[in-house]
This record gives C-alpha cells, structure tokens and sequence, in this order.
C-alpha cells in the first residue's frame, strides 16, 4: 500500500527517520506515512539525538544507541535506520522527490551527504536503490528536488511531452541573489515557475515582478504558471513551454511582455 506523496508527507518522511505504531511492523516508509496520514493513534520513534517536535502525536523515546534494540523489543516500536528509509522510499517516490527527503534528513542531522554517497557507490540489488543513486546525484548537484505535488506534476507533464528535464530548486543558478527557481534549462536560458495562491499577494506580486525584471537582464527569460492551470489545462501548458523554448525575444522584452498580458495567461 502506497501512499501519495505529498509535500507533508516528505517532511514527515525527513522527520520520522524510526518507525510507526507497532501494528505496521518494520514496513516500507511509504507505508510508514499512510498510517500517519489515517492518524490511527500515535507515532512512536526512537532516536539516539535529541530532537524535539511541536506535535503531539508525535512520541519520542531519547535513549542511548545501545538501549534502543531492547526497548524496540520490549514495547514493539519498530525502528528504521535513516539510510533504510530513504532506500524504501524509493519505491514509491520519484527521484526529485526523494532528493527532498534526503536534503532534509541532512539539514536536520539524521545523516551527511559522504555517507548517502558512500552506500550508494557500492553495488547493492535492493529495490529502491536506483532512485535513491539519483537522488543523490541531484542533492550533489544543489537541487532540494521537488517542493509539492504542484511541481511533482509540472515535471510529469515536461517529460511525458519529451521536453528537456530541466533542473529542479538550485538556489543561485540563475545568478539571483537568495534566489532559489523552481525549474531552469540553463542551455536556452529559460525559467518555469509554478505559482501557489499566495503569489497573488501584492507584497508578493512586486517581489516577483522585481526578481523577473532582474532575470532578464541577465538573459534568462521567465515563464511563470498558475497552479491551477497546471493540474486543470495540462495541454495548454504544455503548449506554453514548447512556445516559450521557441521565443527569440529579447529576455528584457520578453519577460516585460509576460506581465504586461498577464503572467499566467495561457492564450495570446
């Protein structure tokens, strides 16, 4: 039993790096997270750091390394080692998704990049271990992988259209300061953006209109989408990217040009 991935998900999924009720056994961590998602009681997680967490469903155990085995055993509370997670959950995420795992089981110290790259460098046929290698290539490469099931769909429809893979949340690519795009072909110099609801916020919307103004004029041209249209207009959008690859716009005018009809406008 599979479950959706979604970007709660991939956090809990960074978060809960020891196992579920006692009832899912050791089972894959994607069915770890379907019984999170059903909030069928509380989560039980041993951990040798002392990590804290606001929610109270979640239950740690702060122990030692050496006592965690005995107390697993005595009150049944499974135990996932970080590196075990991430291999499971490649069978059930893509590559891009679970790059976000692993950046944020580093960035909250369950494990380091030297010993993803370590484990995977051997030969190993385990299920999972093929996207698990790519997703560390794409940590290596900087990319957080994919944010939410917004820009998981936006990647689907790229490749299922034969377009460029493009990369995926690289901060500074684009020689923006603090700037993290979310999709970047760095040959024709082009930038999709997925936009949430709260790109309609006006603080918001100037930042934007700012950030774009200054990709033009380092030559990068910006096409930003609307969430919605993404997941309702898939054909449109589509459409969209292949006219953008083709444009010999000026980035300047190009970029003007897209908010002067309306970023997110699909026709012209």
């Amino acid at each position: 039993m599979a479950a959706e991935p979604t970007t709660s998900m991939l956090r809990r999924a960074a978060l809960l790096h020891g196992g579920d009720q006692a009832r899912l056994t050791n089972e894959t961590g994607a069915e770890v997270l379907a019984g999170w998602d059903r909030g069928d009681g509380r989560i039980h997680v041993i951990s040798p750091r002392d990590i804290g967490c606001g929610d109270r469903r979640i239950v740690f155990h702060r122990t030692r390394i050496g006592v965690v085995g005995r107390a697993a055993r005595e009150q049944r509370w499974p135990v996932v080692d970080p590196i075990c997670l991430c291999v499971n959950l490649g069978t059930a995420l893509s590559p891009w998704q679970l790059c976000n795992v692993v950046r944020e089981l580093i960035y909250r110290g369950h494990l380091t990049l030297d010993q993803l790259q370590e484990f995977v460098a051997r030969p190993r046929r385990i299920a999972g271990m093929s996207v698990l290698r790519d997703a560390v290539a794409l940590a290596v490469s900087n990319s957080a992988g994919t944010r939410g099931r917004t820009e998981d769909r936006f990647l689907e429809l790229v490749r299922s259209a034969g377009l460029p893979v493009p990369r995926v949340n690289v901060r500074g690519l684009m020689g923006i300061p603090n700037d993290e795009p979310d999709f970047v072909h760095c040959d024709t110099r082009m930038n999709f953006e997925c936009d949430g609801g709260h790109h309609l916020e006006p603080a918001q919307e100037q930042q934007d209109h700012d950030r774009d103004m200054m990709a033009g004029r380092r030559g990068w041209r910006v096409r930003r989408f609307w969430w919605r249209d993404v997941w309702d207009f898939p054909e449109l959008v589509i459409a969209a990217m292949r006219a953008a690859f083709l444009s010999n716009v000026d980035p300047i005018e190009y970029c003007e040009h897209r908010w002067q009809i309306g970023r997110y406008r699909l026709e012209e």
